[in-house]
Parts: C-alpha cells; structure tokens; sequence
C-alpha cells in the first residue's frame, strides 16, 4: 500500500518574507531549502529506489534546489504505519534545525540558554497530508485526484496550525522577527531583557560583524545571520541592494536621492496547480499523467537548478561579468535582484527559456500542443536602495498578483512598479507576448534606447499624459487610439532635434513602438500612459549608468 504525501517545511515569513537585507532574504531561503533536501534525502536515503521507504516525485532531489515541499510516496501497511513514518521525518527536520542553531552558537561562544532554545524550538512548522493511492474500492481515481485531496488536506491541517505561546518578558522586540524578544544587540538600546547580551568585538567570536550598531536580534535572525558557521556551503558574502546598484561602474551616493535604483523580479508559473493535479484539462492524455507528472517536475527542477541560475549569476570578483543574483529558484517560484542595465533582458531570456519546456508527446492530441506552453507572471519592482527590503518585497508579491489578473485572468503578463524615494509609485501591466508575438520586453527596450541613444527629451511623454489623463478615465478604447496616436505624433514631432532628417527617423521610430503598443488586444489609455512614465523614468536612470 502507498500513500501520496506531501511534506512541508516553514514558516516562508518568518524565515524569508521577514529581512532588513539582501542576505537575511538569502538565508532564509537557504534554509528551507537546505532542510527539504535533508529530510528527502531522509525519506529516501538509498539510490535504488525500490529500497526506500518513500519514493519522491517532487522535486528532483539530485538538484540543488529544493522548493519548501515535496511530494512523495510513502509505502506503509496501514495509516498508522504511514503516520509514524512522517512524525519521525518532521521530528528529524525540527532536530537538524536545532542542531545548526547550536553549532553556530558553539562556534560564537554563546550561552544556549533556555530562553535561547524556546525561541529556536518555537519557530519551524512542518505540516504533512496524504491520501492512500491508488485507494481501495476506486479503481477509477486518478493520480490527479488523489493529488487534488492531499493538496486540500494540507490546506485544512494549515488552517488549525499549532500555536505555541513563548512567555516572554516584555522588552525590545528582534528587529527582524517583530514577534521574539531581542537577545544580542550592539550598542546601547532601551527596553532590553535582562536576559540580553551586548555583543562587542571582544566579548564575541567576530559576531560584531553580523549586527550592525542598534540592531537587536532575536536567536533565529542571529543564527540566520552566522549560517556559515554551521552550514559551510551558505555564502556569507551576500552582495547588498547597493552592490547591485554598483555593478556596471556606477556609484551610489548616499546624499543622492535622485539616483542608486535597483530592480527585483519575483514570478510564479501559471496554473502549476492545474498542470500537476488537473493535466487533462490542459489536453494531456489522461493515460500519461502519472508520466508527465514526473516528467513536469523534472524539467520544473532542471529550470529552477540549473537554467535560471544559469542566466541569473553573481560575480564576486568583477561585478560587471555578473548578471544579478537569485534570491531563491524553487521550481517555478523564483525571487531575484538586478541592476536597470540588464533587468528586462534577462527576464525576457527566463521567460523564453521556461516557456521551453517541450510537453508535446504527453498531448492527447499532438495538434493541441502548438499554443500550449509553460508561462509565468512576473512582478518586477524598481526601488530605491533606500527602501525597506520588506517594503520592496510586499510591492513585488502586489505587482506579481496585477500581473495574473491581465486581462480578464489571461496571465502570461509582467507588472513593472516603480517605487521612488519621493514616495510616488507608478505601475503598469503588459503581456509578455502581443498579438503579433512579438515580446514587449523587446518594445520596451527599443523604446528606452531610443531615448537614450538620440537623447530625445521625455518631456513628450510628461505633456501627453498632462493632456490625456482626463480621457483615460473614459471607457472608449477606439476613440482613445486615435486620439493617443494623433497628438504623440504632433508632441513628438514638436520636440528638439539636430536636423530635420533625425526628426524624421526618430518620430517615425517613436510612432512606430507607439502604434504596436495601442493595437494589442490588452491596450488601456490609461496603462498605456504609465508605462511612458515609467520608460521615461528608467531612460534617466539609464543615462545616468552611462
């Protein structure tokens, strides 16, 4: 008898979603991943299969990467059997997370006190569901049924979630994990503890490095911070928002507001939910889905392992051979940090390379194929280094929900916000694809180079949306069109230029991207007028990296 299962290991917030830097975003995502390779490796310690108790179809545990859950099948005689099989494996998960917290607590020379060890012990949340497969009596359910059940019942176990209260006294909170007293700190600080420890350069094994002077942080942020004392493979030489910012020659200046923009890209795939639990409703033969189901994570995996981290890398001794750094890739998630100079283009080759994936021989119909590609959406928000990473990060999960939402639900799409310092947010959606398949991100290139080559002034686009932002209120795309296309051409052609034959190039160029842009399918006045402003800001930050 087997029992499909699906093992999960958090909190995601408590363990990335919460971080003051590049890095503590960085090691939480490590983390997690780093204990769902441990506990499958647990499950399934021997390279033969038939000689493991679980067998994993989801992800490929010979990668590097790992999302934070796993879907397995566990062979046991009965739910007892099956149950005690999971407790021991979530038993061993919480035993090897503590047992890192130790290590880098041996390794700095700290006190493991009890009040250490509740917030440690208080943290990790491991949830498992199954459904017996294939069930007794029901010869006709599928894998994907089966799967549909076990995805629901996690959700229900979720739901009613374990709480564990820690009785803690009132004092300074962590300043990462708001919900834990704060336990080390630098410097002088209010409201600590009496059970807190200062940590200077002479009391401490090098810890002074870890925390900046006024942090407190609690246990789980300190071990988070010092991972390479227990976890020799994690990097602790994590490059900062600024490092990005700096890669390709410029160099912030702390009292220049005006400039140090960096990018950050989080997407999700499509309708992944429908692909594993619901293939035939895709149009996959229902006779292969148990196949292409171990054939999708695979490719899933190779994508996250090897291709996006193969596109997205960090140099650390000449940052401008890098590209940018991944946050995390786990399976068709993924979290990542760019400089303006390369953003679009490198999501364009993500995109392009995740739409790659061939699932053609598992169709019902080989015909049904051609318009049926994996796709993502994407919300990429440009901020200012300034900005909370917490901030950046929520904007980011926002613009990644407005760019599922495109058109009617369509998806396929990316929504770009910009944050700047001033505090003005301005975003816009658009498909990754239009109607003529040409990719927008190419467009959107051509259209910021443009400006940035000729040294057109942007000033058009400010004048336009001033005389159209009262009309993109109104609902009549036609009329909208001709209106947007007839006075960009006349505000344009008015701009200054060297020569009448450059005027004539660069408007012809100009309306040229404008009329693509105003005849896709998606096409909204008003949109329209904020992704101007948008190129319009990123071309003054591209001149400025010039």
């Amino acid at each position: 008898m087997s029992y499909l299962t699906l093992f999960t290991i958090g909190p995601v917030q408590g363990f990335i979603a919460q971080a003051r830097k590049l890095q503590d975003l960085y090691a939480g995502s490590f983390l997690l991943s780093y204990l769902s390779k441990k506990a499958m490796n647990k499950a399934a310690p021997n390279p033969i299969p038939e000689q493991n108790k679980a067998e994993i179809l989801f992800p490929d545990k010979d990668k590097n990467a790992a999302p934070n859950r796993f879907l397995m099948l566990v062979k046991a005689e009965d739910e007892a059997e099956w149950q005690s099989f999971c407790a021991g494996l979530a038993q061993y998960v919480k035993q090897e997370w503590v047992n890192i917290a130790k290590s880098v607590f041996k390794e700095k020379n700290l006190n493991y006190s009890d009040t250490v060890s509740a917030q440690i012990e208080s943290v990790l949340q491991v949830y498992y569901a199954a459904e017996e497969y294939p069930k007794k009596g029901f010869g006709s359910e599928t894998f994907a049924d089966c799967y549909i059940k076990v995805i629901k019942r996690l959700g229900s176990a979720k739901i009613f979630r374990d709480f564990n209260q820690l009785n803690e006294l009132g004092g300074r909170k962590c300043s990462i994990m708001h919900e834990y007293n704060a336990l080390f700190y630098r410097k002088k600080s209010s409201f600590i503890t009496p059970d807190a420890q200062e940590v200077t350069a002479e009391n401490t094994a090098g810890l002074d490095k870890y925390i900046k002077p006024g942090e407190a942080l609690c246990a789980v942020s300190l071990v988070k911070r010092c991972l390479k004392s227990a976890i020799p493979a994690f990097d602790d030489d994590f490059p900062s928002v600024t490092d990005i910012y700096e890669m390709y020659g410029s160099k912030y200046n702390e009292d220049d507001d005006k400039h140090g923009y960096y990018a950050v890209i989080k997407f999700d795939g499509d309708d992944m939910g429908m692909w594993y639990s619901q293939p035939e409703k895709k149009g996959i033969n229902p006779e292969k889905i148990e196949a292409f189901q171990r054939y999708l994570s695979g490719e899933i995996s190779t994508f996250a392992d090897t291709h996006s981290r193969g596109i997205v890398n960090w140099n650390k001794t000449d940052k401008a051979k890098g590209t940018g750094v991944v946050i995390y890739a786990g399976g068709e998630d993924f979290l990542g940090v760019f400089n303006l100079e390369n953003v679009f283009a490198l999501l364009k080759k993500l995109r392009e390379v995740f739409g790659s994936i061939n699932l053609t021989e598992y169709y019902e119909n080989a015909n049904e194929a051609d318009n049926k590609t994996l796709t993502f959406s994407a919300g990429v928000v440009i901020a200012h280094v300034k900005t909370p990473l917490s901030q950046v990060r929520k904007m980011a999960e926002k613009a990644e929900e407005k760019a599922k939402g495109y058109n009617n639900k369509q998806k396929d799409a990316f929504c770009l916000t910009i944050a700047k310092h001033s505090g003005e947010v301005t975003d816009f959606i658009q498909p990754f694809y239009y109607d003529d398949n040409s990719s927008s991100l190419e467009v959107l290139e051509s259209l910021v180079g443009i400006i940035v080559k000729t040294g057109l002034s942007v000033k058009f686009i400010y004048q336009l949306g001033q005389e159209l932002e009262r009309l993109a209120e109104t609902e009549n795309n036609s009329l909208h069109k001709e209106i947007f296309l007839s006075e960009a051409k006349r505000i344009v052609s008015h701009s200054e230029f060297t020569s009448a034959e450059k005027r004539k190039t660069i408007v012809a160029d100009v309306m040229r991207i404008l009329e693509k842009l105003t005849n896709n399918s998606g096409f909204n006045l008003k949109n329209l007028l904020m992704y101007l402003r948008a190129i319009a800001f990123i071309a003054r930050e591209r001149s400025a990296i010039e």
